[in-house]
């Protein structure tokens, strides 16, 4: 096990530990990075609750360390078996809540500081990422943004994107 957040892309097998957090929406794993205070496990009480408001099933999977394998040609995320159900509220301590204990990945989050300017239209090639060689949709956010702010640009994406990703906007862009 290493606490360093190592993702080989050609090992087929386990990556270790990654400083991370990891939730499901939908049936949509969603593994968020980033540096030490950059706002992870704010984003996944944000994002699970926002979801949950908009009628959709949502869950943590892990905070703070996350294994990440390939299995099966999909990448699968695990919350630490020592600190499952329980995610930190940064100046207000550790929280208890739902957890399941595995989930496939289908997005990936990476949060970056305020001063590295991001790209206004990213080509079709940057929305996807390489982990284990297994390609997986990512998106970058600026970690200065509200962790709501955060939350309601991903649900965005998924209906903007329409990956094969569980969730969906009605007929009129709407969440439902």
């Amino acid at each position: 096990m290493t606490d360093s957040p190592r993702l080989d892309p050609a090992s087929t097998r386990p990556a270790g530990y990654i400083h991370a957090s990891a939730v499901v929406v939908g049936e949509t794993g969603i593994l968020i990075r980033g540096v030490s205070g950059a706002g992870k496990s704010l984003l996944a009480l944000a994002l699970t609750s926002m979801a949950e408001s908009f009628g959709y099933f949502s869950r943590l999977v892990g905070d703070d360390r996350i294994c990440v394998a390939r299995s099966g040609g999909r990448l699968v995320a695990r919350g630490h078996p020592s600190i499952q159900g329980a995610i930190e509220w940064r100046g207000r301590g550790i929280f208890r809540t739902r957890f399941l204990e595995a989930v496939v990945l289908g997005l990936v989050i990476d949060l970056e500081s305020s001063d590295r300017k991001l790209p206004r239209c990213p080509e079709d090639g940057d929305l996807d990422i390489m982990i284990t060689g297994v390609s997986v949709a990512s998106m970058t956010l600026r970690s200065d943004l509200g962790p709501s702010d955060q939350a309601l640009r991903i649900l965005q994406h998924f209906r903007l994107h329409r990956r094969n990703l569980s969730l969906e906007a009605d007929a009129r862009g709407r969440f439902p």
